[in-house]
């Protein structure tokens, strides 16, 4: 490796690693001040969180930590924890057909299943005028829908996005447990979750619980909701779902019906509460979310294990653009699922050094890599390599150099003139659970000695999934 200077070690003081894991977050910064100006917003909210971690959280305007606002089709997915948690207990199925549970479901109407409701794929007429009734029990209302509201297919052929048929599995819920929706809805997920403000009185005062659109919480409460489903059911040490329940609300419900009414982009399909927004190459989900009308957006990045919530109450067709930028901008700075990032905060050079990788770590991928960007353009560097993910490090010359046993391997690397690192690292067969930690050092300066010397450092710690 050839170097500017005599060596490498006497620029290291100007850097800053850190040892707790670190991410940049100003694209999120720069997000909410445009959010807020371009649309006039009188308040938002905007957090991130990973492994029961919170990353970022940032109020504005109006908004604070106790508010809370109502949440429209967000609710949905708030709704399916609620029905799947009751699945886990037995009491009912994804097939279970509408007539089996409610005397007022006859005929095709009575064959609709579960699965079918919780999907758009009922075939029912979207009642809103009765579903939105304040002066009605929940059963009322659906009773109403069994008796009146027609059928505008044969169940499980057409995709209607809609709230009726979701009114309709909720009052389900209630006849086969013996308990009151909101009642439900604190037993199976608020307590087990230390959540206190959730109900579904967002629209007003009712008993006509909205399943599909009337919750309401804070912030806070709904992303513990999101990394409970990010952790596979578990929140705290303690199992809220089955992992096979978050699986199935994360798969395509929807059997292939014809999409005929549906706000996502062409071909989105569904899960259970869920829009499956982001497709791999072999059909694997990467991408969940349940946006609201109003504009609040939840959503799980299933490949980096990352949740994320925009809080707002404003018109979602007017900020979903900017909703999904922000999810892009968020999937270009956030390491993958069983990487974490440190020291990628430091800012020199003019530069953003980051140490990320091109795939999820999993065993056996013979195209998994490294990847750095914000070195400087053409720069000597060494790469540190340490059999563990060790981060308690040890300090150089103002720097935490992170290692772990055995001594780390030292490699030369060099950036491109566009400061871009790559460095292949087929991960063999039988190596699931294996910890790497990489932290990859720069140096430029114009002449050894001078003032001004900078640098960038950014680590990675991998686990092999």
């Amino acid at each position: 490796m050839k170097l500017i200077c005599p060596t490498l070690l006497a620029l290291l003081g100007s850097l800053a690693a850190q040892s707790t894991p670190s991410y940049d977050f100003s694209f999120a910064d720069q997000w909410a001040a445009a959010a807020m100006t371009k649309h006039k917003l009188t308040g938002l909210g905007l957090a991130f969180g990973k492994e029961g971690r919170l990353l970022y959280q940032k109020f504005s305007g109006s908004y604070g930590d106790n508010t809370v606002i109502p949440l429209a089709s967000a609710s949905k997915l708030i709704s399916a924890c609620v029905l799947m948690a009751v699945i886990d207990d037995g009491k009912l199925t994804l097939d279970d057909t509408t007539g089996q549970h409610l005397a007022s479901f006859t005929g095709d109407k009575g064959k609709i299943t579960v699965r079918q409701l919780f999907s758009h794929t009922s075939g029912l007429d979207d009642d809103r005028l009765v579903i939105a009734l304040k002066n009605i029990t929940l059963a009322q209302a659906v009773d109403y829908v069994g008796r009146n509201t027609p059928l505008l297919a044969t169940p499980g052929t057409e995709f209607s996005y809609g709230g009726t048929s979701m009114h309709v599995a909720g009052r389900i819920c209630e006849v086969v447990t013996g308990t009151d929706w909101e009642q439900l809805v604190r037993s199976k997920l608020s307590t087990p979750l230390g959540i206190t403000t959730l109900d579904y009185q967002g629209l007003g005062a009712t008993q006509n619980y909205r399943i599909a659109g009337s919750a309401q919480c804070r912030l806070v409460e709904y992303r513990r909701i999101l990394e409970m489903l990010a952790a596979g059911g578990v929140w705290g040490g303690k199992r809220v779902l089955s992992a096979a329940s978050v699986q199935a609300m994360f798969r395509d419900q929807t059997g292939g019906a014809k999409i005929v009414s549906s706000p996502a982009p062409a071909g989105t399909r569904y899960g259970i509460g869920c829009w499956l927004d982001r497709r791999g190459p072999n059909g694997e989900v990467l991408q969940i979310s349940s946006p609201g009308a109003f504009g609040y957006t939840p959503w799980i990045d299933l490949e980096r294990g990352v949740v994320g919530v925009v809080m707002v109450d404003y018109v979602n067709s007017l900020i979903q653009n900017d909703v999904w930028a922000l999810q892009a901008s968020s999937r270009a700075e956030l390491p993958f699922l069983g990487a974490a990032c440190y020291g990628v905060g430091t800012a020199l050079c003019g530069t953003r050094m980051r140490l990320l990788t091109n795939e999820i770590p999993a065993v056996g991928s013979p195209s998994f890599a490294f990847t750095g960007e914000g070195a400087p353009p053409g720069a000597d560097g060494m790469l540190l390599v340490s059999a563990g993910s060790s981060v308690l490090g040890w300090p150089l010359l103002g720097v935490r150099i992170h290692v772990a046993p055995p001594v780390p391997v030292l490699l030369a690397v060099r950036a491109d003139a566009a400061g871009r690192l790559v460095l292949p690292a087929p991960i063999p067969a039988g190596t699931r659970g294996a910890e790497v930690f990489t932290q990859v050092l720069w140096a430029a300066t114009p002449t050894c000695g001078a003032t001004g010397a900078t640098g960038a450092s950014s680590g990675l710690a991998v686990t092999v999934q």
